[in-house]
């Protein structure tokens, strides 16, 4: 019992540290004087949409998964914004206006029905994807990236600018950036903003 209560406070630390760090790559490109609803797709315990609580220019927040960790109500009980929570999933959210998407390792696909999602409202959208494997979506592409994986230094690299490429085709500016990988290995942060928009 003494070894399972340690062992979960060291994944609700490890947790802590991914969502600050996640939030510490993906502010700088959400900044803009107006505020908008920050969106947290896959939002498990709600420790990133709480490190994103403190950015002045967020409004609100939705709370986006199908499951509810039990640390989840603790955490959101922090919160000095409106919230409200979803619990039916991405797919069937309607975007509000004036939004940015946010996900915390999405896994495998989910994180390109995020992208996708993104774009179809035109907003915002940061991603540290995870799960990477042989049956990632397939895109569309006019122009894909170099695609002789031995030039990337590990496989996620290969699937994230195939991602990266769909946000630029799509009007946004792309760019992946990562955190420590001593924090995880998953460790790319995917993030797109619309061409000529900022959050309005």
């Amino acid at each position: 019992m003494v070894h399972e209560i340690k062992e979960d406070k060291m994944n609700e630390e490890q947790e802590r540290r991914r969502a600050q760090a996640f939030h510490e790559a993906v502010a700088p490109f959400f900044q803009t004087p107006l505020s908008y609803t920050l969106i947290d797709a896959c939002t498990g315990d709600g420790k990133a949409g709480l490190e994103f609580s403190i950015d002045r220019n967020v409004s609100r927040i939705i709370f986006v998964d199908i499951k509810e960790p039990r640390r989840f109500q603790r955490n959101v009980s922090r919160l000095r914004i409106p919230f409200e929570v979803n619990r039916e999933g991405i797919e069937t959210l309607l975007i509000p206006e004036n939004s940015a998407l946010i996900a915390v390792h999405a896994c495998g696909m989910l994180t390109d029905i995020i992208l996708e999602k993104a774009t179809q409202a035109r907003i915002p959208v940061a991603v540290m994807p995870c799960c990477y494997n042989a049956h990632m979506k397939q895109y569309d592409l006019r122009q894909s990236p170099e695609s002789r994986r031995l030039l990337y230094a590990h496989e996620k690299d290969y699937y994230d600018a195939i991602r990266a490429r769909f946000l630029e085709e799509q009007g946004y500016k792309a760019q992946i950036v990562q955190i420590s990988p001593r924090i995880t290995p998953m460790n790319n942060v995917l993030i797109g903003i619309p061409r000529a928009k900022l959050i309005n």
